[in-house]
């Protein structure tokens, strides 16, 4: 896992789709996850499914609800941003993911 990703990062999610309000990324050398605002507990995080990460994409594999799906990160101006580079979930049930995702987030203090 890059180091410059380890922590957890927070996004303001506002658009149609996804529960609106902050979601939490949680990077660990290990785990990429996701927390939804409605959330009650951090034992509410849900993998990913990552499977590969390294310095400037991330990979998750498919599940039973959502295709593979690639995606490329980088941080700017303080902001990680991620950006579908193959997300077939973009119209599917697995939009979702794709919204949060393609949120900036930054890292939470």
């Amino acid at each position: 896992m890059p180091k410059e990703l380890l922590g957890t990062w927070i996004a303001d999610v506002r658009q149609p789709g996804p529960s609106t309000g902050l979601w939490r990324l949680r990077v660990t050398e290990h785990l990429m996850e996701l927390k939804n605002p409605a959330a009650a507990s951090d034992a509410d995080y849900f993998w990913l499914w990552t499977d590969k990460i390294d310095g400037k994409t991330f990979h998750m594999a498919a599940d039973a609800d959502c295709p593979a799906a690639t995606y490329s990160w980088a941080l700017q101006a303080g902001q990680l941003v991620m950006t579908s580079t193959d997300d077939t979930s973009k119209n599917t049930p697995c939009s979702d993911r794709h919204v949060v995702l393609t949120t900036p987030f930054k890292l939470d203090s």
